[in-house]
């Protein structure tokens, strides 16, 4: 079988793509047999079914379709081919060396050998709704377990992997009006639905700093206040997330760092926090710099801010009293991050990618209720600036060229992406004698105890939003301004 995929872990080659040309065409092979032994269900979003193939390293994934839904294969092969074209010239480019090109492989869920009785037995119920697949499925390394040329033949350790959701570290000026971060203001909202019981002390901000002190405080917030936002695997499973027990994770820890001999509980947690904080700030090499043919002149933006900006703002008595309230609560604010991070860490690649986003909330609301009756996602993500010409009832602009609206609700759009995407880093304790045997790129030294670990980082999640996620966008900023309140 053809392998089009790049190997899993941090490659400079992912960094010399060169951007999407039409004349490539994506390579789809049928399903290897030998990867689906010992497949087992990993689990599932409101989209996709993810199995997990040990024997390969990788994931695979399955698209869901409602049953009332009739879709040809053509439309399936053309959705694929999309998200295919999408993440080359996008994803590969703005995250580098921390993702790889999906494998796109022909294979239907019905064709794989006992798959109702592994899979469809384990769903969760409220997912089983959705029982109908598309034929295609995304061959993606598990990010999970190590690469195998960082973890063939030095032990036989199990390998642990942190996931990270790190939320949006970059507000735009625009949008600070209330000094604090879209996550810290949503937590408001979750309390206010008893989702969850106290707010989380983790700000996206202080992850995002550059700063260590703050870096590992995020940690040990996001430690204490998972919300789905930090998990734990073991060897390719999962062992600790949002529900589980503070003992728990102090057991894993205790495998993980103390070969199940007793540990100060204090210094495990201190163990982890290093080394999770040591793999989001290690520095990487970039090949090349980030795709700037997205930024958009200053002139035209200010001209675009100028036309927008009156058109559909927030309501100012709504966020008045949010920020009446929040005063009244001595609520501190978030001190939003310059970019101070190491280059070419997975954390400076993701804060680069929010930067897209560079206008208010307000000005890309208006653009999308300007233009989203005439706009899809192919134009948004595709088209050339020639191809955006559109007609517009305003008799003062007639036919306009709006390629450069259409290129902030692009931008927007990647950001949203970068700003939901997960970070995953696996780690695995090595000899010392092995050290030499890998990069020192990816190894770090444990100086509490003198103990060296390989380390990979990935980046998933990475999947275009569809247009009308700005709604939906607009709706939860609402919601969470309304949440303020001090009852």
């Amino acid at each position: 079988m053809m392998n089009i995929g790049l190997m899993a872990g941090i490659n400079d080659d992912n960094d010399q793509e060169s951007p999407l040309d039409d004349k490539i065409i994506m390579k789809c092979n049928e399903i290897d047999a030998n990867l689906l032994d010992g497949y087992i269900y990993r689990g599932e979003g409101n989209a996709n079914v993810v199995i997990a193939l040990p024997s390969a390293r990788s994931v695979l994934r399955f698209r869901k379709i409602k049953s009332t839904n009739v879709v040809t294969i053509n439309e399936h092969r053309a959705r694929v081919e999309f998200e295919w074209k999408f993440f080359k010239q996008y994803i590969s480019v703005y995250l580098g060396n921390f993702v790889n090109q999906p494998e796109i492989l022909q294979c239907h869920p019905q064709d794989i050998p006992d798959w109702d009785r592994l899979v469809e037995s384990v769903r969760p119920s409220h997912r089983r709704h959705k029982s109908l697949y598309e034929e295609y499925a995304l061959k993606l390394p598990d990010y999970s377990l190590l690469p195998a040329y960082l973890e063939n033949g030095f032990n036989d350790k199990p390998t642990y992997c942190i996931e990270i959701k790190p939320k949006q570290g970059f507000v735009p000026k625009a949008d600070r009006y209330l000094q604090k971060c879209p996550y810290c203001l949503n937590q408001f909202y979750k309390i206010m639905k008893k989702k969850i019981s106290r707010r989380s002390r983790y700000c996206p901000c202080d992850l995002f700093s550059g700063d260590v002190s703050r870096l590992h405080r995020a940690i040990d917030a996001l430690v204490e206040s998972p919300q789905n936002n930090f998990i734990v695997f073991k060897s390719g499973f999962h062992a600790w997330g949002e529900g589980c027990e503070r003992k728990e994770l102090e057991r894993v820890l205790t495998e993980w760092f103390s070969d199940n001999s007793s540990a100060d509980t204090r210094h495990l947690f201190e163990d982890l926090n290093y080394l999770v904080g040591e793999a989001l700030l290690r520095e990487f090499n970039v090949n090349k710099e980030d795709n700037n043919s997205l930024a958009v002149d200053p002139i035209k933006l200010n001209e675009i801010i100028t036309a927008h900006s009156n058109k559909h703002h927030l309501d100012y008595d709504t966020i008045h009293r949010a920020k009446t309230n929040l005063s009244l609560l001595n609520e501190q604010a978030c001190v939003f991050p310059d970019n101070n991070l190491p280059s070419g860490s997975v954390l400076d690649r993701i804060f680069r990618m929010q930067q897209l986003h560079c206008t208010s909330g307000d000005v890309i609301y208006s653009i999308y209720s300007s233009w989203s009756a005439s706009l899809n996602e192919q134009k948004v993500y595709f088209s050339s600036p020639e191809e955006l010409k559109l007609e517009t009832n305003d008799n003062n602009r007639g036919t306009t060229f709006i390629s450069d609206e259409i290129t902030l609700l692009r931008n927007y759009l990647l950001f949203s992406i970068a700003r939901d995407c997960s970070i995953l880093l696996s780690f695995r304790e090595i000899n010392f004698e092995n050290v030499h045997n890998i990069s020192a790129n990816n190894v770090i030294l444990l100086p509490r105890q003198n103990r060296y670990f390989t380390f990979n980082a990935g980046i998933t999640d990475v999947d275009s939003k569809k247009l009308n996620r700005i709604e939906k966008h607009r709706q939860r900023t609402i919601r969470a301004l309304n949440s303020i309140t001090i009852d």
